[in-house]
């Protein structure tokens, strides 16, 4: 349960960073629109106005495609029809943004061309793989230039977030104390096992004879260890798994953590006990149990810091939600009514 508290940590801090990376891109292009944008009458219908600023169908149709294409690069998929059902919710979004953008101008906040550089260059960090990042660019419809000008007014919202939510939340070993308390099943630690294996490596689709070759290969290396053979030295000659280079150290592990066969072994072995030849899908294992690890908690002072910024992104969600409802209040709004077909 501790590793699914630290991904929800996670995911909150995730959920900010994802809002501010594509949740306003397409205010920059209100002009000029994309790269090939086609201009329409109906992607130059305005959808609303935040004071005097327009939000036109061709923004939340970029915003749409952008948050594709960050969802692609979380792994998820959404097909247009999915996207235009966020519609509403993205155009919600789009004018929240535009409220605290302008109230950041309306304050003199702006981010440095220095802190600017660094997050594109962060950006283009991202495409070490040999992807070309213009054509990537291109891809999403913006130029190096735009994605620029579109970094640095994102960071100026953050400027005004931080300054006006963020760094207002406090809190307190009071409430961190509080929240380990009465969440213990999020502090827990399984009980694990820390092993070393010797593989025998099978490879897939073997006949029959190379699994008979294999299992001999390993029946030998069980009989020099019989003998009073080391255990780390022959994984070092004999394992094809590459924790050969340590001994066949695998380091501490707990259920669900490797393939069933293995495990329901190892979790039945004791401290310095060696299995008998175990066969899963990747070969034949001597497996060698190092250290049984009980179950425990967390200490409380290794998981205060997570708790601490689980709870500040928690405040900091409802917080930014708040304080835009207060700037749009003070902000003239119109979102006129969508034509009526026929």
């Amino acid at each position: 349960m501790f590793q699914k508290f630290c991904k929800r940590v996670g995911v909150n801090i995730v959920a900010g960073v994802f809002c501010l990376t594509c949740a306003f891109l397409t205010q920059v292009y209100a002009q000029d629109g994309p790269k090939g944008a086609q201009n329409s009458g109906d992607q130059a219908r305005v959808l609303a106005k935040v004071n005097d600023k327009s939000i036109t169908e061709k923004d939340l149709q970029l915003e749409l495609a952008l948050l594709g294409d960050q969802l692609q690069r979380m792994g998820r998929r959404a097909d247009k029809n999915q996207l235009q059902s966020f519609r509403e919710q993205m155009l919600d979004e789009m004018i929240a943004w535009e409220v605290f953008y302008q109230e950041a101008q309306k304050q003199g906040l702006v981010a440095t061309d220095e802190d600017v550089a660094e997050r594109m260059q962060a950006f283009k960090d991202q495409f070490k793989d040999g992807t070309d990042v213009e054509a990537k660019l291109s891809e999403m419809g913006v130029t190096e230039a735009e994605m620029t000008s579109v970094t640095k007014k994102k960071m100026t919202i953050q400027a005004l977030l931080e300054k006006e939510v963020l760094d207002k939340i406090v809190v307190t070993d009071e409430q961190t104390q509080a929240y380990y308390k009465d969440n213990p099943k999020f502090f827990e630690k399984p009980e694990m096992v820390r092993a070393s294996h010797i593989l025998i490596k099978v490879p897939d689709g073997a006949d029959e004879a190379a699994k008979a070759e294999a299992l001999k290969k390993i029946e030998k290396v069980q009989a020099k260890l019989k003998d009073g053979a080391d255990f780390a030295e022959l994984a070092k000659e004999y394992s094809d798994c590459p924790s050969s280079e340590k001994g066949g150290d695998l380091g501490p592990f707990g259920a669900g953590q490797m393939v069933k066969p293995f495990e329901e072994a190892a979790f039945a072995l004791q401290p310095s006990e060696v299995s008998g030849i175990v066969e899963t899908q990747f070969g034949y294992h001597l497996i060698n149990v190092v250290e049984r690890i009980p179950a425990s908690n967390v200490p409380y002072e290794d998981v205060k810091e997570k708790i601490a910024e689980y709870l500040k992104a928690e405040r900091a969600q409802k917080e930014v939600v708040a304080y835009a409802d207060s700037l749009k209040e003070k902000a003239k709004i119109e979102r006129p009514e969508p034509k009526k077909e026929g």
